[in-house]
């Protein structure tokens, strides 16, 4: 992968990145084209393996791409389906590695004991590219949803809040769980501390986010990736509800005795396109 590789840094959106723009020069003094792409969470590490992610599904072959996030005193270099990783050695790579397609499995894994941002100012890509170390993985994995068969509910955690304020939940491989199959009333639940912070009530999953149902409507969707995950139309939820990964997600059916709750939040003016 030479100097016409397609370059992607991905950093944090707050600003606290002090090595961007050192690595951004020494990367256009070299010859690359650099893109830079916020949004990372320095609190999530969960996070980040989920941008990382999405991003590794989105670009094409021949994409390196740099993690300036969670820095630690190894970084691993990656080789996964025509693309390279460089990240700090802080579980990206394992976390990224349980839903990556298994046909697609990294060609090849190097562990340098030089911090990443060093690393990337006193070698060539090309260089470091070449060399080959074996060494130990940090491993970090993303926690599962917990099933109680018995209360009929899935317990799940917040992975990402994307920029929209669209919370994405740990539920992945919807087919193996049959309460969101089912067209019984379910509540969707945001619980911090064992309170529940809000509810609403929902049948169904959309497939895809749902641009034609009514502003303020919260609606529990499929994100790109296939997430089980949860919006509401026209507003950032994340933001009127004060959300963050500490916060848990509860699904569970309704029982007939239950008060309905109506699926509807009152939205700032200003958050409606």
């Amino acid at each position: 992968m030479g100097n016409s590789s397609r370059v992607v840094v991905l950093t944090a959106s707050d600003g606290r990145d002090y090595m961007l723009i050192s690595l951004i020069s020494t990367l256009i003094k070299r010859g690359h084209e650099p893109i830079i792409l916020n949004g990372l969470s320095r609190e999530s590490l969960r996070s980040t393996a989920y941008v990382l992610k999405l991003s590794l599904l989105k670009f094409p072959p021949n994409t390196m791409f740099i993690v300036l996030n969670h820095i630690t005193p190894s970084t691993v270099i990656a080789h996964y389906d025509g693309k390279i990783i460089i990240t700090p050695n802080n579980g990206l790579i394992t976390m990224i590695s349980e839903t990556l397609d298994n046909e697609k499995i990294f060609s090849s894994i190097s562990v340098f004991d030089e911090p990443l941002p060093i690393l990337l100012q006193t070698k060539e890509l090309s260089s470091l590219l070449s060399e080959e170390r074996k060494g130990k993985i940090v491993e970090a994995f993303i926690p599962q949803p917990v099933v109680n068969k018995t209360e009929n509910s899935i317990t799940a955690t917040i992975i990402h809040i994307d920029s929209a304020g669209n919370v994405i939940t740990n539920i992945n491989n919807i087919e193996n769980f049959k309460l969101l199959s089912t067209l019984a009333v379910k509540s969707f639940e945001f619980i911090k501390k064992n309170v529940t912070l809000f509810h609403f009530d929902f049948t169904s999953v959309y497939p895809t986010y749902p641009f034609h149902e009514t502003p303020g409507k919260q609606v529990v969707f499929l994100d790109e990736m296939g997430y089980v995950s949860c919006g509401i139309i026209g507003g950032n939820l994340a933001e009127i509800l004060n959300l963050n990964e500490y916060v848990q997600i509860r699904i569970k059916l309704k029982q007939d005795t239950e008060t309905p709750v109506k699926p509807f939040l009152s939205i700032p003016k200003n958050t409606i396109s």
